[in-house]
């Protein structure tokens, strides 16, 4: 999260915009505050700093909880009906699957249901917010709503606790680069990194951050002491590699 301040940049009012976060609850429900006889999909979200903020997504018309929330299915019964694209829950996905690896990730596994809550407790995203347009069909006025949407999959809870799996005995002397190479997230923060370099002195403060990350305590410390550096204050991409903890970043590489 890029918590440097730019006078030019307006803030669409969403408090879950530009955080990561964590997936921690999924309840389907009916739910009157949204609107009448409104299936809704509530997510948790838990920020990786902050308290716990709740979501609703409207599931679409003729859709209904079951399984005390767990799940929802259509009216129609039919098990292979899936969230109408129109709907928030669809635009939510949508976004979901457009982040790079989560498709491959959840083929993987095999099991996943958007349907139900425990396909989408645990998953790691960075959020940001979507706009779109609606249009009342009485008046045939149109209104821009935002909703927040996932724009980076972070992978799940289960992976950042999962231990190290060692290679069997007979493997260990192959030592062979990561199929997959870099992740998503890494990537771009290398890019980011390689963006610096380019700008004029940015080589000398990649030096000068990547010697400061090994000697802060903590990322917090680490970040006050970067906008002392000569040229992070007037560069933008300093800031964003200053301010990221994510993997790739110079933070993360300081810390092995």
């Amino acid at each position: 999260m890029n918590d440097v301040f730019d006078p030019f940049k307006l803030s669409d009012g969403l408090p879950l915009a530009d955080v990561d976060a964590e997936i921690s609850a999924v309840e389907f429900r009916f739910d009157t505050a949204y609107s009448a006889d409104a299936c809704v999909a509530a997510i948790t979200f838990q920020p990786d700093e902050g308290e716990e903020q709740e979501q609703l997504y409207s599931c679409g018309k003729n859709w209904e909880p079951v399984d005390r929330g767990a799940a929802a299915a259509h009216e129609s019964g039919k098990a292979s009906l899936m969230f109408n694209k129109s709907s928030n829950i669809g635009r939510f996905l949508a976004a979901l699957y457009a982040c790079d690896g989560f498709i491959e990730a959840a083929q993987e596994t095999g099991d996943f249901d958007p349907r139900t809550a425990a396909s989408l407790v645990g998953l790691r995203v960075h959020l940001g917010s979507e706009t779109y347009t609606t249009m009342n069909p009485s008046t045939g006025v149109e209104k821009e709503r935002s909703i927040i949407v996932p724009t980076e999959y972070l992978g799940t809870s289960e992976e950042d606790e999962a231990p190290a799996k060692k290679a069997p005995a007979k493997k260990a002397a192959a030592k062979k680069a990561p199929a997959n190479g870099p992740s998503a997230v890494e990537k771009k923060q290398l890019a980011l990194i390689e963006t610096l370099r380019e700008e004029e002195g940015g080589e000398d403060i990649i030096d000068a951050l990547t010697d400061l990350a090994g000697e802060s305590e903590d990322h917090e410390s680490f970040m006050e002491a970067a906008m002392d550096v000569d040229g992070v204050a007037d560069s933008e991409a300093a800031q964003q590699v200053a301010m990221s903890s994510k993997a790739g970043s110079i933070w993360a590489q300081a810390q092995g």
